[in-house]
């Protein structure tokens, strides 16, 4: 059955590929233009392209982000670094997706390899010091665009010290998974573009709000396309050396008490949010404006959130041993994905800061349809597990991150509705690649772990051409 998919889903998977390698080297080559152009007069052709794609007023006019280019200009040594390094990571780096062109030339592959690793983190850096040297209020879409970027560039840090620490441990499964995490991360860039000119034509919106509004899920679109990535041809090209279901680090006492804890968590803040403060019970008050109250809808969302936390160690069990979904689990889950789309779709959107928040409400609700449905459909990894069911489980847990990513965000002066918009999209998108890893067997490595805790590496070796 596995094998009549695959020949099934043979053409999507190459139309979807060539699709891919196509936006990928046009933004590649329009970034690199763009940081050239930045030390002269010249307009940007990739502003070019999105006025004949959309409209001039739509690029240009009143309500684009333009201002926000301004400080490009103003310091572009750095903007040119993130731009060209980080074009150039994605133009390299998507040949290393290839599985053909790594087993006939490896060298080629790991020389590449570490070209891609050294442009992103230099890239990383350049948009860090432009974040770090710009006033929130002017970068493109203000203060919650800047936490965003923030989180996204730090994330992106975080993944590939995992894919470098991975492929110095031998472990090559680990190393592509995350891998595939950081070119989710650096595909935001081009998937961002595209969102602006399928959204212009769908809502009446200009460019600033709908550039926030798609900011706060084009990460869940990118985590979900290089997933596809990982089940249709990661998996199977790199398969692990052993069966690794039901891992020791994932069975212990210590990692049952783990997911009860972030159950529990999950519940208490879930209610909280979606009940209790629209009772008038609500412990962020001080910080939280009547336009930021979730509406009535949110109340379903919460108590769906509760009934399946009280199941979730089970379910996580049963995933991380390869189960998908049973009706009655993936009941739960849908509603729960329901309620948050409608919670975003009822929710305040009068102000720029609301509506993005709600555009997350909705991506998010969608991301949970779309693996949950994958989940019900697809077979399980090569390391034993339901990867679509694992990540959807996880992105759960969102509610019990919540509140340690919006405190930062209130405190360096944003508002609770742009400190809440870049909390939500991070927590989901955070445990969206915790899911993935977990179900495609990618180990996480732990700076300075005692050496009798260390985990044996989950060494693989290239299959034979």
């Amino acid at each position: 059955m596995a094998t009549q998919h695959v020949i099934r889903g043979g053409g999507l998977r190459r139309l979807l590929g060539w699709a891919t390698l196509i936006v990928t080297v046009l933004f590649a080559m329009l970034a690199m233009e763009h940081a050239a152009v930045l030390f002269t007069d010249r307009l940007e052709l990739e502003s070019h392209l999105h006025a004949w794609l959309t409209s001039s007023e739509y690029i240009f006019g009143e309500g684009s982000i333009r201002y926000a280019y301004a400080s490009y200009h103003a310091g572009p040594v750095k903007m040119a670094l993130h731009m060209a390094l980080g074009g150039s990571a994605m133009l390299l780096g998507v040949t290393q997706f290839v599985p053909r062109l790594r087993r006939r030339y490896p060298k080629l592959h790991r020389g590449v390899g570490v070209f891609v690793w050294v442009a992103t983190l230099l890239s990383m850096i350049g948009a860090m010091i432009h974040l770090t040297v710009t006033p929130m209020a002017d970068v493109a879409s203000g203060p919650a665009f800047w936490l965003a970027l923030w989180l996204l560039a730090a994330l992106t840090l975080f993944v590939l010290g995992q894919a470098i620490a991975s492929v110095r441990a031998r472990d090559f499964r680990s190393h592509m998974i995350w891998m595939a995490m950081v070119f989710a991360c650096l595909g935001t860039a081009p998937g961002l573009r595209i969102d602006w000119v399928v959204f212009y034509w769908l809502l009446p919106h200009n460019h600033e709000w709908i550039n926030l509004g798609t900011t706060g899920f084009v990460l869940l679109q990118t985590i979900f396309v290089m997933t596809v990535w990982l089940h249709w041809t990661g998996d199977a090209d790199l398969p692990v050396k052993r069966r690794i279901m039901g891992a020791p680090e994932l069975t212990t006492p210590l990692a049952e008490r783990v997911v009860v804890g972030l159950s529990a968590m999950t519940a208490v803040v879930a209610v909280h949010e979606g009940v209790l403060v629209g009772m008038g019970l609500d412990l962020l008050q001080a910080w939280r404006a009547p336009i930021d109250v979730l509406p009535m809808i949110a109340a379903g969302y919460a108590l769906a959130v509760a009934a399946t936390m009280t199941r979730m160690p089970a379910m996580w069990r049963s995933a991380v041993q390869g189960a998908g979904p049973t009706w009655s689990t993936g009941g739960l889950v849908g509603l729960i994905a329901l309620c948050a789309i409608m919670a975003g779709l009822y929710a305040d959107q009068s102000t720029l800061a609301t509506f993005s928040v709600a555009a997350v409400w909705i991506g998010y609700g969608g991301y949970v349809l779309c693996n949950l449905g994958m989940a019900a459909l697809q077979t399980t990894s090569r390391a034993g597990r339901n990867g679509w069911w694992t990540t959807t489980l996880a992105t759960l847990w969102a509610p019990a991150l919540w509140p340690f990513v919006l405190l930062p965000g209130i405190g360096l002066g944003a508002t609770f509705s742009e400190a809440n918009y870049a909390a939500l999209l991070a927590v989901a998108a955070v445990l969206a690649m915790g899911g993935v890893a977990v179900g495609y067997g990618a180990r996480l490595v732990v700076p300075f772990r005692p050496a009798h805790h260390a985990v044996q590496p989950n060494r693989t070796q290239h299959r034979a051409t």
